[in-house]
Order: structure tokens, then sequence, then C-alpha cells
């Protein structure tokens, strides 16, 4: 990054040589009352010109991380070297320059400081903790909040990006009315939170100058980054710098969204021409007329010299206004979002421009919206919503589209509407649709075509392998980086298919992209969500082999642990996860851990003083209470996880501490959780009761096995469906074996 005072061509060819602090690193400070804080560093998130930021965490009272942003003061421009200790040590000739430096940011935290608490300050900037004195150095310490930054994760619609923006120009003019310039826009430094109404944070305020700019300032050494400059700033002209110097920024924030990149020399001229068809977002997003007026809101902000651009952050609020008042809707989120309500299919008359095939689809993907996932993994809820919507809508979606189109013989598949098993029919009719797309070539790059696409793939039957994998690899290709979570979950299906065909090589194939693709694109949640998925691989791999002699088998199961370990990580720090996914790679390496141990007999020996046993029994005893305790925070129809969670203790007593009081407890306490758990009849038995009987026979109890099989054999009774009374026999197999050995 380049620095103020120094001519840019050569701070280009310096090498940057700073020394980071160390991952797991355990930064000491005391603060203004005496009191010693502690800080764990996890990685690097970014570097300026005097700064080096970390990511990193503090332990609260109760245990928990609460993760934290810390600066680190550490100038590029000066030979500061790190002693074995982590300390900066500086020349005795440029101490005088180094301890200006740290005065600087003691003087930004104090500015920042107040600039947050002003009233209407308090939600548009991110919350400076404390400043402290360590390794001969300063540290500044700000709250990270739950938001991403906008490099993470683009605005996916176009509106959300003028949006964005606006949003943006907003909190900097508020930073103009306290009377400092931000001078270092970029998507780096801004948080930002998506909902009904987007919310940013400035980050990073390291080019704070008071404005109008004082003398003793001009000596001053500001950040600023390549591309988001304007040429006053770059120059180092102090006495040019005014509100226009950030409304440049605003410009190049929204020309880098738009088009992928930041704006080059051309396109700062003042009769600048752009080519929206190279834009990010859909062609069609735009109009004739929003495209006028984005050109003219490029040639007032963009402007090479300072007085040709907008003068405040008011007019640049103003015109983006503009521009979203005539910037449409999305083709499809629109309809997404007046169909979240449940009365809305039921109504004839918000349906009946059901002949436009975009909106055909985009309705359709509702339904399946609706019936199909929550929280962001997919879990089957059939018949959440009433027939006669449903019923509404495909006589609609008969009656116009498919006579419009001509798409097959779909009154057959209508038809069929009256069987029990509703969401089938409409697997069947949209697969229809989207084969017939996908053959004549039409619509299958719109938002509606993907998203369609993506809730149908989801919902398919894991049988129906050729169909996944048909539908998965095009939606693969036409969804390319920009959904990085739909990306993950339809990448494990195909693993999944893959993996059931012993096709090993080919998930791997897939693993390696995908892992690539949420490294670059992912947020940490997508990314929790995909080590959870890659454990799971390996673990297919290993087939129930937990003692591995090949060197092989040694390296997938560590492999599978590591996965495991990364995802809680990541699920930790992710900011829409509700602790459900957490708990499942907690419970997931836990259950990894334990079945290493797993000696066949209740009671073997164990290698109590082997080192490694004891830090996998702090490790799982640490999961399973950190899983707990988010569970205790949950509602109480929160099954599955309280079923886990009882699972696991099970086998913790009867595997790693044996006790089978202990264990016998979970086990009573689990069989008396299936007479309250709706809709699971066949969960219950291979989640519940088949478990349940393995561990009562690890303990050599056939007795108690017996009667766990025979209630899971009743409830096959209450069935006649073809897999319930292939379950059954598949637990009067067992019971027979029990029946022998007692």
């Amino acid at each position: 990054m380049p620095v103020l005072g120094y001519k840019r061509r050569q701070v280009k060819r310096m090498t940057d040589l700073r020394t980071l602090l160390p991952e797991n690193y355990i930064l000491r400070c005391r603060n203004s009352i005496g009191e010693q804080v502690e800080y764990v560093i996890t990685g690097e998130l970014g570097r300026g010109g005097s700064c080096i930021t970390y990511e990193g965490y503090y332990l609260t009272n109760t245990g928990d991380r609460h993760f934290v942003r810390i600066k680190e003061c550490y100038p590029f421009y000066l030979n500061l070297k790190r002693d074995r200790k982590y300390h900066l040590i500086c020349p005795d000739h440029e101490k005088n320059e180094f301890n200006s430096t740290i005065k600087r940011m003691s003087d930004d935290f104090h500015v920042l400081t107040d600039i947050y608490y002003r009233d209407e300050n308090y939600d548009s900037f991110v919350n400076t903790i404390d400043i402290y004195r360590a390794n001969g150095t300063a540290y500044l310490v700000f709250s990270y909040g739950s938001s991403q930054t906008l490099k993470q994760r683009r605005p996916e619609t176009l509106r959300s990006a003028f949006k964005i923006t606006r949003a943006c120009a907003y909190t900097i003019g508020l930073l103009h009315r306290a009377g400092y310039l931000y001078l270092d826009l970029k998507p780096e430094n801004i948080l930002v939170s998506y909902g009904q109404t987007e919310r940013i944070e400035l980050f990073d305020m390291d080019s704070l100058l008071r404005f109008p700019v004082r003398k003793s300032d001009h000596a001053r050494r500001i950040s600023y980054s390549d591309g988001f400059a304007p040429i006053e700033l770059q120059m180092g002209q102090l006495k040019k710098l005014t509100p226009a110097t950030d409304v440049y920024g605003i410009g190049a924030l929204l020309f880098c969204l738009l088009f992928g990149r930041t704006p080059s020399a051309a396109d700062c001229e003042r009769d600048a021409e752009y080519d929206f068809t190279e834009s990010l977002y859909p062609y069609s997003a735009y109009t004739k007329k929003s495209m006028a007026e984005i050109v003219y809101f490029f040639h007032n902000t963009l402007a090479a010299y300072y007085r040709d651009r907008y003068q405040d952050m008011d007019s640049v609020c103003e015109k983006l206004d503009d521009i979203l008042t005539i910037t449409p809707e999305d083709r499809w989120s629109s309809y997404l979002l007046r169909a979240l309500n449940p009365e809305y299919l039921s109504r004839m008359q918000d349906i009946s421009d059901l002949h436009d095939i975009e909106k055909c689809m985009a309705y359709l993907g509702v339904l399946f919206h609706k019936l199909g996932y929550g929280n962001e993994i997919p879990v089957f809820l059939l018949n959440k919503l009433p027939e006669e919507y449903i019923d509404d809508f495909i006589k609609k979606f008969d009656s116009t589209f498919f006579e419009s189109f001509g798409i097959g013989d779909i009154r057959e598949i209508s038809k069929e509407l009256k069987r029990e098993n509703r969401i089938s029919d409409l697997i069947n009719l949209s697969e229809r649709l989207l084969m017939d797309l996908i053959e004549r070539d039409e619509h299958t790059t719109s938002d509606a075509f993907i998203f369609l696409m993506f809730e149908t793939i989801i919902h398919l039957s894991i049988d129906r392998e050729d169909e996944i994998l048909y539908l998965s690899n095009h939606f693969l290709q036409a969804v390319g980086d920009s959904k990085p979570l739909q990306f993950v979950l339809v990448s494990d299906l195909m693993v999944t298919v893959y993996d059931k065909q012993d096709d090993f090589e080919r998930s791997r194939s897939i693993i390696h992209t995908t892992e690539r693709k949420i490294n670059a694109y992912g947020d940490d949640y997508t990314k929790a969500l995909f080590y959870y998925e890659k454990s799971g691989f390996y673990d297919d791999i290993l087939n129930g082999d937990y003692h591995p002699t090949t060197p092989s088998h040694k390296k997938y199961q560590r492999s599978m642990v590591e996965a495991a370990a990364q995802g809680i990580e990541h699920a930790r720090k992710a900011s829409i996860d509700n602790g459900f996914l957490l708990c499942f790679l907690l419970f997931e390496r836990s259950a990894f851990i334990i079945r290493y141990y797993q000696p066949g007999i209740a009671g073997s020996e164990l290698p109590v003083s082997n080192k490694k046993f004891i830090n996998d029994l702090e490790t799982v005893q640490s999961d399973i209470d950190e899983a707990d305790e988010i569970i205790s925070l949950l509602p109480d129809e929160n099954h599955i996880l309280r079923c886990n969670s009882g699972l696991l203790h099970a086998w913790f007593f009867t595997v790693m501490q044996p006790d089978w009081e202990r264990a016998s407890f979970y086990i009573t306490r689990l069989m008396s959780m299936i007479s309250n758990i709706p809709q699971m009849v066949m969960d219950d038995i291979d989640e519940i009761i088949v478990p349940c009987a393995d561990i009562a026979l690890t303990w050599e109890r056939a007795d108690i096995s017996e009667v766990i099989l025979k209630v899971g054999i009743n409830l096959c009774d209450q069935f006649s469906d073809t897999p319930f009374m292939q379950k059954k026999e598949e637990l009067l197999d067992h019971l027979r074996d029990c029946e022998a050995l007692s």
C-alpha cells in the first residue's frame, strides 16, 4: 500500500519484510486501569503502510470466545525488527518517527471513540475497544461484530450494490460533518450485514484526517489504496484534500462492485463511456434510463480534477436515491420475497402473470423453498404448505404456462397431484421444465433458472443418481463463483453420489475444486459447512475402518479429524449460524475420536497414560460440553441435536470413560424421546433405536438390547410401506442375534 511522502514507483519495488505475530500467539496487555488482558492471535487480515491487522479473540467470563480485530503499529517505511519474544526493536535514528506514529494511533483512538459515541454514528462505525502498549509498540483493538467485509461477500443483486454504496456515502457524510475525511474507502474496510436493509460499518481509520487540513498534518503519511484514490491523494497534495476526495472513493467503490475492477484513467474522463455488458450483474437488470444515470454519476464522482466532482456526500446520496428509484427489482427476487407469505399462493390475482417463463420458475422455486430447507442446511419437511396453495399454483401453472410453451405432457404429471406425497409431484414438474430449457438452451443463465435448479437438486431423492449428476453439473457451471454456499451444497450431493458408486477419485476432484472456491469466495459459515462435508468424505473412504494400518488410511483418518476441526473454527466465527452447524461439527469430531478407541467390549483397557489419549479425552469432553451449552439455549423442539448429544454421552461413557450407570441413563433418556419426536419414525429407528441397542450389546447387556429392538419392531408394524418392512426384517435379525447371546 503506497504512503504519502514516497514516490509510488519506489514503493512498488520495495518488498514488505515485516514479521507477523504467529498464529495462537497470546498478546498480553494492560488496560488503562492496570488490569491484564489477553488476546489470542488467529491470523492476519491485512496490512497497510503503518499497521498490520490481525484477527483474534479473548475469552469472556463464561469461557466464550469474543472475536476482535487487532491493529499493530508496525510501519512499513521504518527499519523495525522483531526479537525472539516478538518485541519490535527500532533503530535509534528512527525512534522519534516511530513514537510519532504511535502517538498518532493514540490520537486516532480518542477521535474514533468520540465519533463512535455520537448519537447518529454508533451503528455506522466499528467500536474501538481500547488501545494498549505491548511488545514495544501499540495495539488498537476493535470489536469484530458478526459482519463480513465487502471484499468477502459482494452484493448478490444490482439493487443491493447501489444500497451498499449509498450506505457508505451516508456514513462518510457523517464523518465529514464531524470534521474528518476518511480517505481510504475500499471493500476491505467495509463491514456489511445483509438483510431487509443493508447496514455497513466502516473499519480501519488509519487515514482519518481533520478537515480543513492543518499545517501540522502536512508532514503526516496517509495510507491510500491503489484504484480507490484520486490523483490529489496519490500526489500528496494535502491542500486539495476535501470531501470531494472521498467522493472519488465512493465512485470507485460502485465502479468496482459493478465491473469487478477499479477504474482506469480512461474511465475518469469527463466523456467516458462504459460497457454495461461487462457488468458482473445481468445486463437485463439495467434500463436505458438507469444506465444513463449511472454514467452521469461516474462522470461526477470519478473526475480527475477534484472540483469537477460532487462537492459533498449529500449530493452523492441524492443521486444514488434517484438511481435506486429507476432500478427495477431483481427479476425473481421480488417474487421470492412476496411469496414468503404463505397466503400469497392462494390468491389467484397474485399469480395471474404466470405466462412469463421466469416468473413461473421463480414461483415454482418458492414452493420448493417453503417445502424444503431451513437454517441453510437441507431438511426435508413435507406438506408444510397447505394442499390448496399447491393446487392453485399447479392449476394456473398448467393452464397458462404449459399451453403457451408446449413443454411435454405435463397434464399427466398434474393429474398425479392427488397422491399423498406432493413434493414428488412438484419435483417431476420442475425436472421436466429444467430439462427442456437445458435442451433448448433457453433462460439457463437467468437467476430464476439457477434458483429453481438449486431447489430441485437438493430435493431429489439420493437414489436419483443420474438426474442429480446431470443437473448438478449444469448448476455448478452456471453459478460459477457467485453463490459459494449453494455451490457447496450441490457439490456435496455429487460427492455423496460418487461415494455410493465407490468413485472416490471423482469425489476427491470435486472436493478440491470446491475447497479452492470457498477459500476464495466463501464466508465462515460456507467454509464450516464445506469442512463438515469434507470430513464426511474421508469417513466414507474409511468405510468404518477406524483402526487403519496402512499409511494412506492413517492419512485419511487424520484428514477426517482435521477437516472437522477446521469446520469448528469457522462455525464459531460464522455470523449466520444459530448453533446448529457448530453442534453437528462438534458431534462429528467427537464421534470420530470415540470410534478410534471403540474396543468392541466395554471396559477394555485404554491407554489412559498415553498423551494422545489424554488430549483426545479432553477434546471430546470439551466438544460435548460446548454443544450442550448451545443446545440449552435453543428451543426444546430441536430434537435432532438433543438425540445426538444423548448418543454421544452414551458412547463416551461406554468407550472412553466406561460407566454403565451413566451410559444406561442416556439410553433411557433417548428411548423416552421417541414418543415426543414428530414425523421421525424411520429416523427414530436408524438414529436412536439401533445405536442404543448396539451400546447395550457392547456392554454385553443382550436383555436390554432385546427390549430396545422390540420397540423398533413395534414402530415398523404401524406402517405397511416397503422401507418399514425391510427395516423390520433387519431388526428381527438383530433380535435373533441378541437372543442367541442371552
